[in-house]
């Protein structure tokens, strides 16, 4: 499910780009050389064809993309959703006077005022251009930076008390120490059962998906909820030590990696 959100991320921000570079560096140019008749001729049929394929491309890029943080992926989804997002708003808020300008009823389009709403909008379409290929580098280069550790590596816990919960004998309570390496990570996992932990040393960075990634340092707490997708990483140069009180369901595993998408 995360790799076609993905997949399907960075294919409608790419063809979105690409078809806004074009129109930027090859059509508009030509029809500008053109005199302003003609060029009007031609803009007004291109830009009707070209919003029924543009729009939803960046909508479907958008959803897709925010789909993709939401199922755990890096936060830099969540910022190139905002940026091909930002296409819609930009057009209908930007854009769309001078197109509705260009298109109004009586238009002398020869004059120089129709030339210049026509220059003037292959100077706005170049912000479109921007966004889209600013999101599509962004959606290439965080699929390029790898998977998010579905491992832990340079982290150790230490169980120091397992015991039933009072009044129901279907849950246990665990008390565990957990060490952190510089650089250390849990990896990407869930509980079946909510987390309460406490930082005694160092700090962490908890990321927890469908969140902004936070920070806490010795003598905060944080928790976790119950089959939450979620990693915990030293971001210190030092040592970091935690102590989490785990509330979860006997006879399922403590700790349950999970995909490992980027």
């Amino acid at each position: 499910m995360l790799e076609a959100a993905q997949f399907v991320a960075t294919l409608g921000s790419s063809v979105f780009a690409g078809a806004a570079l074009y129109i930027n560096l090859v059509e508009n140019p030509a029809r500008m050389s053109l005199d302003t008749p003609a060029a009007f001729a031609h803009w007004a049929p291109s830009y009707r064809r070209a919003t029924l394929m543009q729009a939803p491309l960046a909508i479907v890029a958008f959803l897709a993309a925010v789909t993709s943080w939401l199922l755990g992926a890096r936060f830099a989804w969540l910022i190139a959703a905002s940026l091909i997002g930002a296409v819609v708003p930009f057009t209908f808020i930007v854009i769309m006077p001078t197109n509705k300008s260009l298109l109004a009823r009586g238009r002398d389009v020869g004059s120089p005022e129709t030339r210049a709403l026509l220059e003037r909008w292959g100077r706005l379409h170049a912000v479109r251009t921007i966004l889209s290929l600013l999101a599509a580098v962004l959606m290439l280069l965080a699929a390029a930076a790898g998977p998010i550790h579905a491992q832990a590596v340079g982290f150790t816990v230490t169980p120091l008390l397992r015991t039933t919960l009072s009044g129901d004998a279907t849950k246990e309570v665990i008390v565990a120490s957990g060490q952190f390496e510089p650089d250390g990570t849990t990896g990407r996992h869930t509980h079946p059962g909510d987390e309460y932990a406490t930082v005694l040393e160092g700090t962490l960075e908890i990321l927890v998906a469908g969140q902004a990634p936070r920070r806490v340092t010795a003598g905060e707490a944080y928790h976790n909820a119950r089959d939450v997708i979620h990693e915990t990483r030293n971001v210190g140069e030092v040592v970091a030590r935690v102590v989490s009180t785990l509330v979860v369901e006997k006879g399922r595993p403590l700790i349950e990696p999970a995909d490992g998408s980027g």
